[in-house]
């Protein structure tokens, strides 16, 4: 999944992006399928796992500046 932002897309203008929020969308772009397929398969429903996998984006971002570097993304 890719995000996007009317129908340009966001990948377009990773310049006017810092280096943190550069992390983030490639970290979202990278694990959205792996995190969403996890979810899916522990609760068995799409909107829910949806919205989960919104949920830990959104924590992911708001706690991320604590990271030291953007490969601790993965874990």
């Amino acid at each position: 999944m890719t995000l996007s932002e009317g129908s340009v897309r966001v990948g377009a203008r990773r310049g006017a992006l810092d280096s943190y929020q550069q992390s983030f969308v490639e970290a979202y772009e990278r694990y959205y399928t792996k995190v969403f397929a996890y979810t899916y398969s522990r609760v068995g429903n799409v909107e829910l796992a949806k919205d989960l996998t919104a949920e830990v984006f959104v924590k992911a971002y708001a706690k991320g500046h604590s990271l030291r570097e953007s490969a601790a993304y993965a874990t």
